[in-house]
């Protein structure tokens, strides 16, 4: 017989319990209360951990979503007053600083829902997403690029969009997006950006803080704006496909003809053909080097893709859904980097549905999971879970600017 002992529980003298040998009536309760809270701190342990796929791996990270907020980004007391614009962060699963070190970078994409009414930017350095809402449609997606303030969404209108909010710089056209099926926006000198108009058909100047800058370029009809030179000299190209840069005077000096792809950086590719009875090629101009990239369809049929690094010498060939780089200093070719799941859905550039990264990091793509960065020598770096993303995620542009809240 296993002794009691008096025991003064709840300061009561006459109280007595077991000290030794505890009655199991007691005992089962207590330990299915530890055992529930163990799996309830285990559960939320578990979902606030993230995770990333290790270097090589095919295997998406598991959904994992970390904190939520809403914050509404105040109209800023410029003139004109840009529209006010709410912005709703969701951390993805990854860790921060992925490249080792701050980068500042944004990889800009289309919203999780479809519509054209925000856009959806992630913070490389943080894994935060921040979607930003325009609060309306503004027509359909071609590209983001940085200048004017933010980031500038091209599409069926061409929007700024900053910490402040969102302005228009230029209307939609009466035919839509169907009117300049390469996009309407390329970058402009010191931080500017050139968007092109519609009624008169035109190009005008915005700059850094995304006002007017006084320079507006006439354009014939069925031109259109077709990217910039390094130091941001406006690219044009006619009906006929001749493509010019546009000097300060308004002179067009030729740059080529039969180009593929807009003109990024000064960088583009152009199609050759010796006769008709020859395939034709694509020579790449990088800076001041011409790089034969093989041959304009692969074996099947079906076109290949260009993407030109704008800071560097690489370029991103797609060949049926397998991403290579080309090295145009070398011609040394690395080939299946990055796997994409979707292409774009307008304009020759997006025919290579992946963006470089500034600073020579690399590469970004959109996969069935979210996104993909990789290194120039091919290496996964990260693979990214976005929530909700089900692989229909476009990654629009890369950048630096935070178009949400500080």
């Amino acid at each position: 017989m296993i002794p009691i002992e008096p025991f003064d529980e709840l300061g009561d003298d006459d109280a007595t319990d077991v000290r030794i040998g505890l009655d199991r009536r007691r005992v089962v309760p207590v330990l299915l209360a530890v055992l529930a809270a163990l799996l309830v701190v285990s559960f939320a342990v578990g979902r606030r951990a993230p995770s990333v796929a290790a270097p090589g791996s095919s295997v998406p990270p598991a959904a994992t979503v970390v904190d939520r907020s809403t914050t509404t980004v105040v109209a800023s007391s410029t003139t004109p007053a840009p529209a006010t614009t709410t912005t709703t962060s969701t951390t993805a699963s990854v860790v921060s600083l992925p490249f080792g070190e701050a980068t500042g970078l944004v990889v800009y994409l289309t919203p999780s829902g479809g519509a054209p009414d925000s856009i959806r930017a992630y913070d490389i350095d943080t894994g935060v997403v921040h979607d930003v809402s325009f609060g309306g449609d503004i027509g359909w997606y071609i590209r983001a690029i940085d200048g004017a303030g933010g980031v500038v969404v091209d599409g069926g209108a061409a929007v700024a969009v900053g910490p402040g909010g969102h302005r228009t710089l230029m209307a939609g056209g009466p035919n839509g997006i169907n009117e300049a099926p390469n996009g309407r926006v390329a970058a402009g000198p010191s931080g500017g950006v050139w968007a092109r108009g519609f009624d008169p058909p035109r190009i005008e100047l915005f700059d850094a803080s995304g006002a007017p800058a006084g320079r507006m370029y006439g354009l014939p009809i069925g031109a259109e704006l077709y990217g910039s030179m390094a130091d941001g000299r406006p690219v044009v190209r006619t009906e006929d496909r001749r493509v010019a840069v546009i000097e300060a005077d308004g002179t067009r000096t030729p740059l080529a003809d039969n180009t593929l792809g807009p003109v990024e950086s000064g960088r583009f590719a152009e199609v050759r053909c010796a006769d008709d009875e020859q395939p034709c090629h694509v020579l790449g101009h990088v800076d001041d080097r011409t790089i034969d990239l093989g041959l304009t369809h692969d074996a099947q049929g079906v076109a290949r893709g260009f993407r030109f690094q704008p800071d560097g010498p690489f370029v991103a060939v797609n060949e049926n859904g397998r991403i290579s780089l080309i090295d145009s200093t070398t011609g040394a070719t690395t080939s299946d980097v990055a796997h994409p799941t979707n292409e774009g859905w307008f304009g020759e550039d997006d025919r290579v549905p992946v963006r470089f990264l500034p600073g020579g990091r690399g590469l970004v793509a959109s996969t069935g999971f979210g996104l993909e960065l990789v290194d120039l020598s091919g290496t996964r770096i990260a693979a990214i879970y976005l929530d909700g993303d089900n692989g229909s995620r476009q990654v629009l542009g890369v950048g630096y600017a935070h178009p949400w809240a500080p």
